[in-house]
């Protein structure tokens, strides 16, 4: 993987602002990681694929996030700066199925991946996107009694298992893939409450895109006015370059 220029930054944001964040996920990892197939991006588990996403960020903006959240019992604003690099793993190859013995049902599953987000991506319903979610990552499933063994032939579908046992089974995915549900630990200065809020990695690298392409545009159109560059030449210039030249414009 390699760092993206400006100019492919913002071809990439022109191309997924309106596409769904499994797709940009995809058009980001797919331009660093020329070396890699978009298939083969797809098809890593989402924790890797978080992590790659995170080092690529840390290259694009630095390693510190910042963001601001409502506090959920006093409505106060609340910004907060953490380290990208707390919540980055070292790289492992996650295995190809997991094998689980969870409340009388054993079975082996895979990891969720880009590609199944995709598949559900259209289910509405977030209760029937689990099942399906669910049941495209359960391999095998059979009731544990050695009576009712798949030897036997007798074998179960993910999505009638009782709710019990999926929410087991979902635990279980989240313990093999942590770096899927990153969660940050916040406390409001205002009121003393504290919660735990989601960091959703693609919707944050994302915004911050989004909002350096605004920011950008602007310094294009600025500088391309004032000295007659084209487009291509002001992104070609390094970020340092071009706030000089910013300055010396509205001195």
């Amino acid at each position: 993987m390699r760092p993206l220029a400006a100019a492919e930054l913002l071809d990439i944001w022109e191309r997924g602002r309106h596409t769904p964040p499994w797709q940009q996920a995809l058009f980001l990892l797919a331009a660093a990681s020329p070396e890699h197939t978009t298939e083969a991006l797809a098809r890593l588990s989402i924790g890797r694929r978080d992590d790659l996403l995170l080092e690529l960020r840390e290259w694009t903006f630095g390693s510190q996030l910042v963001s601001v959240v409502e506090c959920p019992a006093c409505g106060d604003r609340l910004e907060f700066t953490i380290d990208g690099g707390e919540f980055r793993s070292e790289p492992d190859e996650a295995p190809e199925s997991i094998d689980f013995h969870t409340e009388g049902y054993r079975g082996t599953f895979r990891l969720p991946n880009t590609e199944d987000l995709a598949a559900v991506s259209g289910i509405q319903e977030m209760e029937a996107a689990r099942r399906a979610l669910l049941a495209a990552c359960v391999l095998e499933l059979s009731p544990a009694l050695e009576a009712d063994a798949p030897e036997n032939g007798l074998t179960v579908k993910a999505q009638e298992l009782p709710p019990e046992v999926q929410e087991a089974i979902d635990r279980q995915m989240q313990e093999a893939d942590p770096q899927a549900d990153i969660q940050i630990d916040l406390a409001c200065p205002a009121c003393g409450h504290r919660w735990v809020a989601p960091l959703d990695v693609v919707s944050f690298f994302w915004q911050e895109i989004d909002d350096w392409v605004r920011r950008m545009l602007q310094e294009v159109h600025t500088l391309a006015s004032h000295y007659g560059w084209s487009e291509n030449e002001i992104l070609a210039m390094s970020a340092w370059r071009r706030r000089v030249y910013l300055e010396m414009v509205q001195a």
